[in-house]
């Protein structure tokens, strides 16, 4: 019988809500007991790591048979961590070149010395809350714990950094993808879109996109009933509301969900470039003027998501021209109609049947 939980959590709607399903397929082969808390939103990245230590004490007095192992949700399991059940210290951790402790990864022995050393952490955290929580921890490790606690220093294959391994010949038993970095970046620019939406929709923005029911009706045409579908860019919902009349199984997802008139059920709320789904989920995606509002650094990663959650086909209906209303600029990528299908082409690895076409050439045709 193991003698440790392995724990985490994530952010909903966040870039870990996708990440730590890879987590939880790796324990589950592994046949490694464990413990994955969804928490929502506490305002900021910051806010959600130093979470943390709290979470760690929520553990500690959830499982109290249980010694319990700390990982990060954007890590993966590469064989079965035996060393866990071998422990005896109090306390187990990495320290990235014997100068920097390595949070992603720790291990605590569930007993009363162990909760304070984490109230500790959690009250620093509460002292120095613009700091990093390794951080935090390291200072409350050093400045008392380290003569404290028995520690055991982990081996750099149980806290295995993709891309800065020290020893890169090593096999990695937890190997960690630093989605952080990323998601410092990325988060800026999704509060900033999301935002910039719903002031739009406040300020009237309810009024129905021109292709909606020509689009409802390309989709009737070149769609089977029984297929998977996924309105991206849902805005109003309509789109997805006429063609549920018309006995669709159809999805919408949007930045926000503000604009949505009728019942929300069915409707994701996220951002194009972390789109919540399983690979392939959907046969059949699409969006109509809603490419050309995606931030040019997002575009790819966008475009790498619809590939990526896309069984069948992808279709959309791209706006070329600028469009600049109530103080916001909404169309951030306007391309030739050629570098769209170009940067599609280029990201397609799935060979899926893709089709662009401009917005004015689609008004045309299905009118």
């Amino acid at each position: 019988m193991s003698k440790f939980i392995v724990v985490s959590y994530f952010t909903k709607n966040t870039l870990y809500e996708k990440e730590i399903k890879k987590l939880e397929k790796s324990l589950i082969e592994f046949n490694v007991k464990y413990y994955i808390k969804s928490i929502d939103d506490l305002g900021s990245w910051q806010e959600n790591t130093i979470y943390k230590a709290t979470f760690i004490k929520e553990v500690l007095n959830k499982f109290p048979d249980f010694n319990i192992v700390f990982v990060d949700g954007d890590a993966i399991l590469y064989e079965y961590p035996e060393l866990f059940n071998n422990i005896k210290e109090d306390f187990a951790v990495h320290f990235f070149k014997k100068k920097q402790l390595a949070s992603g990864t720790l291990f605590f022995k569930n007993n009363t010395i162990i909760r304070e050393f984490v109230d500790d952490w959690i009250k620093e955290n509460k002292n120095s809350s613009t700091t990093l929580e390794q951080q935090n921890l390291q200072n409350v490790f050093t400045r008392k714990w380290k003569e404290v606690l028995t520690t055991n220093y982990l081996p750099e294959n149980y806290c295995y950094i993709f891309d800065i391994a020290i020893d890169k010949e090593i096999k990695p038993v937890i190997k960690h993808f630093q989605l952080s970095r990323k998601t410092r970046k990325i988060i800026p620019i999704y509060n900033k879109e999301k935002i910039k939406y719903i002031k739009a929709w406040a300020k009237g923005a309810e009024k129905i996109s021109k292709t909606c029911i020509p689009f409802t009706e390309y989709i009737s045409r070149n769609t089977l009933p029984k297929w998977k579908l996924l309105d991206i860019g849902t805005g109003t919902g309509s789109t997805v509301y006429e063609l549920r009349k018309r006995e669709f199984n159809c999805k919408g997802l949007d930045i926000t969900l503000n604009g949505l008139k009728e019942n929300k059920i069915g409707f994701v709320e996220a951002p194009l470039w972390d789109m919540p789904f399983d690979d392939g989920e959907f046969d059949f995606t699409f969006s109509t003027d809603v490419l050309e509002h995606l931030p040019p650094e997002m575009v790819e990663i966008a475009i790498k998501e619809i590939f990526r959650i896309t069984k069948l086909q992808t279709f959309h209906v791209i706006a070329l021209f600028e469009d600049n209303r109530w103080g916001f600029n909404f169309h951030l990528s306007v391309y030739p109609i050629d570098k769209w299908n170009t940067i599609f082409k280029r990201l397609n690895t799935k060979n899926i049947n893709f089709e662009l076409i401009d917005r004015v050439e689609f008004l045309k045709e299905y009118k």
